[in-house]
């Protein structure tokens, strides 16, 4: 991602917000975690696990555009962006 702001919210059903990260609180320049019921016990291997307060919610991606020269760039690394289920190795 260029320099610019981006953050992943997560919302469990009743649009009440438990999980976030932006690009400061990333070291990596990137997030990646597995999200997966409150109550779970169930193993992610070196990913971090979220816990979710309803079995439905909402994952969103925010990015600034804070430069149209970047706009290419950032929509590329838009496209990478991505929610799918965990498949362990």
């Amino acid at each position: 991602m260029p320099q610019s702001y981006w953050s992943v919210s997560v919302f469990d059903a009743d649009t009440n917000n438990f999980f976030a990260l932006n690009d400061e609180q990333s070291t990596t320049g990137e997030v990646n975690f597995v999200l997966m019921p409150q109550a779970s016990s169930a193993e992610a291997g070196r990913l971090p696990i979220v816990g979710a307060r309803t079995s439905r919610g909402i994952v969103l991606f925010r990015t600034l555009v804070n430069d149209e020269a970047h706009l290419a760039e950032i929509d590329a690394a838009r496209h990478n962006a991505a929610c799918e289920p965990y498949k362990a190795d």
